[in-house]
């Protein structure tokens, strides 16, 4: 005998406001039980802070590019960031990690060698939170491929259409990049 679906009812705003409430409130991990250090954390993972995230992911790239840093040379390194900047975004570590990539760099590297990496991604942060942040990071990187596919296109039909060879000249060297 199949089972009946339970009666459907309305989304109330309770609802969102004890979803947000549950969202917002920290969650307690014990480090280490014999100095008893521990380290809070958001178990459901905030739609404006993964914002957030994308933003800091993308002015930290811009940062490294413009700077000649070249610490995302490595495919690793950039999946390591982002997750350091989850473990940044959903603890109490929040406050204390600066902003700038080149300060966040040598506190990233501490991250991993006292294994707190480790420890925050396989025994505390749930699975399908870390997941969907990184579904959003490849989304947010799709739509900026297809962005600069769209200019580049864009750019190449008005190549094709300008006579004058001093503005097809710049164009090919991409000296009319539009801001976005």
């Amino acid at each position: 005998m199949a089972q009946k679906k339970p009666r459907q009812k309305p989304l109330k705003l309770k609802d969102i406001q004890k979803t947000y409430e549950k969202m917002n409130t920290y969650k307690t991990h014990i480090l280490n039980e014999e100095d008893n250090t521990v380290i809070k954390y958001y178990e459901i993972f905030d739609n404006k802070k993964i914002e957030e995230l994308l933003k800091q992911l993308f002015n930290s790239i811009q940062f490294d590019n413009e700077h000649k840093i070249n610490f995302f040379n490595e495919d690793e390194k950039l999946v390591q960031y982002i997750m350091f900047l989850i473990l940044k975004n959903f603890t109490n570590l929040d406050k204390e990690i600066p902003e700038e990539l080149d300060a966040q760099i040598p506190i990233f590297n501490q991250i991993i060698s006292v294994g707190l990496f480790e420890e925050m991604f396989n025994n505390v942060f749930p699975p399908e939170q870390v997941s969907l942040v990184l579904e959003r990071v490849g989304n947010f990187a799709n739509l900026a491929n297809q962005a600069a596919l769209i200019q580049l296109e864009t750019r190449q039909n008005i190549s094709k259409s300008v006579q004058s060879p001093v503005i097809k000249k710049k164009l090919e060297e991409g000296l009319f990049d539009a801001k976005v």
